[in-house]
């Protein structure tokens, strides 16, 4: 895990424990519509690095003037509320 994602686990965390209060790693949780749960360092830096990669390719698809599909929007809104991160609107790019 580069330092990066290492501060925004950090940040998750808390950020975890004040919506949500003492939850155990993997306990489910609803947030923003989505049942979620709390990840451990390594199931954080995947998630993390599929939402980076998600959102750079949402960006080149809708720079390119594609449209988004309802299937990968509704992928990519499941993966920022994973980690509790508000997704972007790649429809007004």
């Amino acid at each position: 895990m580069i330092q990066d994602n290492k501060d925004i686990y950090n940040r998750y965390l808390i950020l975890f424990k004040e919506k949500f209060g003492d939850v155990e790693f993997g306990a489910p949780v609803r947030s923003d519509g989505y049942i979620v749960q709390k990840m451990t360092v390594e199931e954080f830096d995947a998630a993390f690095t599929e939402l980076r990669r998600t959102e750079q390719f949402l960006r080149e698809t809708m720079s390119r003037g594609n449209t988004l599909s309802d299937a990968v929007e509704r992928q990519y809104r499941e993966l920022a509320a994973q980690v509790l991160e508000k997704p972007k609107d790649f429809k007004i790019l």
